[in-house]
């Protein structure tokens, strides 16, 4: 009787295994996809940022004034960047996981 039983739900299982196998790996392409998005965007950010320094330097703003800007506008899209990156990334590796684990 457990051997029919076990023998009966050894496909389900197998089948769940599959199922749960395909959703992490289809999580996995889309953070890759998302993660390169994302560094792409950061790039241009950074791209924008070094213009901007590179504009003030040819004004002759002082090397401290250009520091204290720099490090400012580096932590605000740093943070900004950061975040993103963290709730676009993390979200379907997550939930992948959770169902594969489950």
């Amino acid at each position: 009787m457990e051997g029919e039983i076990a023998g009966q739900l050894f496909p389900e299982v197998q089948r769940f295994g599959e199922a749960a196998r395909e959703k992490a790996h289809r999580a996995s392409v889309l953070v890759t996809k998302l993660w390169k998005q994302t560094k792409e965007k950061e790039e241009a950010l950074y791209r924008a940022l070094n213009d901007q320094l590179q504009a003030l330097e040819a004004q002759g703003v002082t090397e401290g004034t250009y520091r204290g800007f720099a490090q400012e506008v580096e932590s605000r899209s740093g943070c900004r960047v950061g975040a993103e990156v963290a709730a676009r990334v993390s979200g379907p590796g997550e939930k992948s996981s959770g169902e594969y684990q489950a």
